[in-house]
């Protein structure tokens, strides 16, 4: 079972389509009860970093996540906003993350000719280490966003790319991956990244 965890925000039915439509069972719930029998768990993508932090501060469901997968280290993965959220410190809204991995959430610079938000169809290159997402020769995925992270420390890379300049479009730190593109709204590539995130849920 995949647990897509609901925070109020985020685009749950595409993420849903997508794990049914590759024979995973799903729910969708912010209970530690039921998400703790995942197999993995999903934070999705849409929706502003301080409203949804201050949501899941309120509700306890920080505490939740946290204990899920920094205790339980549950296979987790954090889709665009949802990887924002696994971070130290967001520039939307000025706003502490969870803080699991070393980074932090930068608005992408206003400069002449570029657009932003950065969106429609990019290259993604996974990194040598990432042995789990690195085996397709081109990977391409849908972006939709105006922040950007920044790491800390260099092995948790797992994605780069590139737009205002070369960026992280994924990291790997554990059990937690974080990607700043929606792999569900990805078609051929999106099914490839999530028959991989499987295989990375069931090797971990």
């Amino acid at each position: 079972m995949i647990g897509l965890v609901d925070y109020g925000n985020g685009n749950i039915g595409s993420l849903v389509s997508m794990l049914e439509f590759l024979g995973q069972k799903v729910v969708v719930s912010n209970t530690y009860s039921v998400l703790s029998q995942s197999r993995a768990l999903i934070l999705p993508g849409v929706g502003n970093f301080s409203s949804v932090m201050n949501n899941l501060e309120r509700t306890g469901l920080s505490e939740t996540i946290t204990e899920l997968v920094q205790e339980k280290k549950i296979p987790t993965l954090g889709v665009c906003l949802g990887m924002h959220l696994l971070t130290n410190y967001s520039e939307e809204g000025g706003c502490k993350g969870l803080s699991f991995v070393d980074a932090i959430v930068k608005k992408i610079p206003n400069r002449q000719g570029l657009k932003v938000p950065h969106m429609g169809w990019s290259d993604a290159w996974a990194t040598p280490e990432c042995i789990w997402f690195n085996r397709h020769s081109k990977q391409r995925f849908y972006f939709c966003h105006s922040y950007f992270v920044e790491l800390s420390e260099a092995e948790n890379l797992a994605y780069n790319s590139h737009y205002h300049d070369e960026f992280c479009s994924g990291f790997l730190k554990e059990n937690i991956l974080g990607v700043q593109f929606h792999p569900e709204k990805s078609h051929k590539y999106g099914v490839n990244f999530f028959n991989d995130f499987l295989q990375f849920c069931d090797e971990l």
